[in-house]
């Protein structure tokens, strides 16, 4: 299959969506695909290359749409631009729809709540989602709940439930190097991710750290991630703040942790490119059960211990009780790597959106399937 995925990167350190569109692009080139990676950067248009990215001309990228099966559009509205409002995105899937089949991965469809401004910005994020759907094939959505939302909004669209996944590389082989580094050689090693976003529940972090430090048991915390705000401060428990880090040292720190803590507001969800990460290292997670989790993440064999949101108390008590049995602890880490090799991995990832491409491929009447 022949294919394009198009993006907007800014100067952020942090994008997750180019990140993503990255990663999906080697992912699919591995699997056998043709991918041309096209990143609209500074009012540029740039194609990505493994040595960098040239710039191209409207026209130069309109040829490169016109010779694919598929042109993918990363779409999440704070991305695009400020308070998520991008004409320009319209045009972008208005010209590309006549050129090639368009899919649109949303990996947020729009502000859901919230008063004033937020109640504001949610109009027209709604009204911009549904232009865009009106040129899309096909929609990729990280989060369950939007497929039916996205239907609501287009019925008749083919739309596929698929997970992002880690934007980090591998680096299990690193542990006993890393933790000796940091000198927690006996400790239990508690990583919590973040970039300062207010989706964490600091709360349930505090109850967690409070009674990790009463099993006894030395106890450090990594606090990973760009701006990521300060954790609960707890007697005797030092925490570790390194702020942004390479990818691959990032994945080092996060390869000598024991467990995974992700308390959100929201609940967890397969858009979490965090949760990925620390299934991929083989670490137990514990998450909250909120109202943007996926069904199957509730599963039990999922790698993810899932506590109801409103329970702060029952997540500390998770924490502890699992750091408390290393036999369990290691147990839930084969679960997790699992579970990620079964769904959260890249290949296992290609594999699902090729499948819905094709399923609306011969929903259009195209005949043949991408492979």
């Amino acid at each position: 299959m022949r294919l394009a995925i198009l993006f907007n990167s800014g100067s952020r350190d942090v994008d997750g969506v180019a990140d993503h569109a990255r990663m999906l692009s080697r992912a699919l080139v591995e699997a056998g695909d043709i991918v041309t990676l096209i990143d609209y950067r500074d009012g540029h248009w740039c194609v990505a290359e493994e040595s960098g990215s040239r710039d191209a001309s409207a026209a130069n990228v309109a040829a490169s749409l016109r010779a694919c099966d598929w042109v993918i559009l990363e779409y999440s509205p704070f991305g695009m631009a400020r308070w998520g409002f991008a004409p320009w995105t319209l045009l972008w899937a208005c010209a590309a729809s006549r050129l090639s089949r368009l899919a649109l991965f949303v990996h947020e469809p729009y502000v859901r709540e919230g008063r004033g401004r937020r109640r504001l910005i949610s109009v027209w994020q709604r009204l911009q989602l549904r232009l865009l759907l009106r040129w899309t094939a096909a929609a990729l959505v990280p989060i369950e709940q939007s497929c039916d939302l996205i239907t609501g909004l287009r019925p008749g669209l083919v739309v596929g439930h698929i997970p992002v996944g880690s934007n980090l590389p591998d680096r299990r082989t690193k542990r006993a190097a890393r933790r000796s580094q940091l000198g927690v050689e006996d400790h239990v090693v508690v990583a919590v991710f973040s970039t300062g976003h207010e989706s964490r529940l600091d709360e349930h972090l505090g109850h967690a750290l409070r009674a990790l430090s009463a099993t006894g048991r030395p106890v450090l915390a990594l606090n990973l991630g760009a701006g990521a705000s300060p954790l609960p401060p707890i007697d005797g428990i030092p925490v570790i703040s390194p702020g942004w880090l390479e990818a691959d040292v990032l994945a080092e720190y996060l390869s000598a942790a024991d467990l995974f803590l992700s308390p959100l507001a929201d609940g967890a969800s397969m858009r979490r490119t965090t949760i990925a990460a620390a299934l991929q290292h083989g670490l137990p997670v514990i998450s909250t059960d909120g109202y943007l989790t996926d069904r199957q993440l509730r599963a039990r064999d999922s790698g993810i211990e899932m506590i109801d949101v409103d329970d702060p108390a029952r997540f500390g008590a998770a924490a502890a009780a699992l750091a408390g049995a290393p036999v369990e602890c290691a147990r839930r880490g084969e679960q997790a790597r699992l579970a990620y090799t079964r769904t959260w991995s890249w290949p296992s990832i290609v594999e699902s959106l090729v499948a819905v491409l094709d399923k609306a491929s011969g929903a259009s009447g195209s005949g043949e399937p991408g492979r």
